[in-house]
């Protein structure tokens, strides 16, 4: 009772709803087994914590008066911060995974779209000469060809750089031997 009572009194806030001294009391006074009751314990230092999951049997006189619990607490500090640390590296996880889908969604809207929009106006300049000028309407629509050749590259660049189709068909590791060697062929690192 001393340890359940000292980590209160060290107020560390752990776990479950409702005052824990209450919740052991009502336990206690059920004089009934209990499996994997966690509470957080001060160790002697007075300054860590650990957070032990306790089993309890109760043991009676012969009379049947509670003399008290038997049990066992195991430390389970260590599963507890790893089940704390899956959690926060998944909420980072999801929240890069936005921030990607922001960049995604932006790179898109202000290249591939607006070269598009353009274009789109490009043509609608060349519908209306095409009757008067056939030779300036034709130097036009090879003038947009070309930015849509260009349009293209860039989706397939953007694209790839999402997901190389290197790493379906060779692997992770080769891929990146690869784009190693594409950026020291391009932009002459030594990787």
């Amino acid at each position: 009772e001393m340890i359940w009572r000292s980590a209160y009194d060290f107020n560390v806030p752990y776990g479950g709803t409702g005052d824990p001294r209450e919740r052991l009391r009502d336990l206690l006074k059920s004089q009934k087994p209990f499996v994997g009751w966690e509470n957080a314990v001060p160790c002697k230092d007075g300054k860590s914590v650990v957070i032990v999951e306790t089993n309890g049997v109760p043991f009676f006189d012969t009379d049947g008066k509670l003399l008290g619990y038997r049990g066992i607490d195991r430390d389970i500090t260590e599963r507890i911060r790893l089940v704390a640390d899956r959690e926060h590296y998944r909420h980072q996880g999801l929240r890069m995974q936005e921030q990607e889908r922001k960049r995604i969604a932006r790179e898109l809207h202000d290249d591939a779209a607006q070269s598009l929009v353009s274009l789109s106006v490009e043509i609608g300049k060349i519908l209306m000469v095409i009757g008067k000028d056939p030779k300036v309407a034709s130097r036009q629509l090879e003038s947009a060809r070309k930015r849509i050749t260009g349009i293209v590259e860039d989706i397939r660049c953007f694209c790839h750089a999402l997901r190389p189709g290197l790493i379906d068909k060779f692997g992770l590791v080769p891929a990146i031997n690869l784009l190693a060697e594409e950026l020291r062929n391009q932009y002459h690192l030594i990787c």
